[in-house]
């Protein structure tokens, strides 16, 4: 008889692999998404006419969609058996406040 690896073991592997991969997808985007906080405050602090525009575009189309993104990536990573930094309630908030307020712990 050929006998076959368990499929548990292979899934478990699998699942493993897959959960390291969205890991190192989030840390990506989470440095992307600080880019953006940096530009746009960057661009309020020169308080140009135009520059506003652009750090609204940064902060609207950029860091909150990069946000809504990294919370969604945290849930499938968190039902890998992973975490991310959003795992943590404080860090979520501590983004939303930085996104949309201007205002939050991004070592200003």
């Amino acid at each position: 008889m050929n006998e076959q690896p368990e499929p548990t073991q292979n899934s478990d592997d699998k699942l493993s692999s897959i959960r390291s991969d969205l890991e190192y997808i989030f840390i990506r985007l989470n440095l992307i998404l600080d880019v953006c906080i940096v530009c746009h405050k960057a661009l309020v602090m020169q308080n140009a006419e135009q520059d506003g525009s652009v750090a609204n575009v940064l902060q609207r189309c950029g860091g909150d969609m990069l946000h809504e993104q990294l919370e969604e990536l945290t849930r499938v990573v968190e039902e890998l058996g992973g975490t991310t930094d959003y795992s943590s309630e404080e860090r979520i908030d501590e983004q939303v406040a930085t996104i949309l307020n201007g205002e939050g712990g991004h070592d200003e």
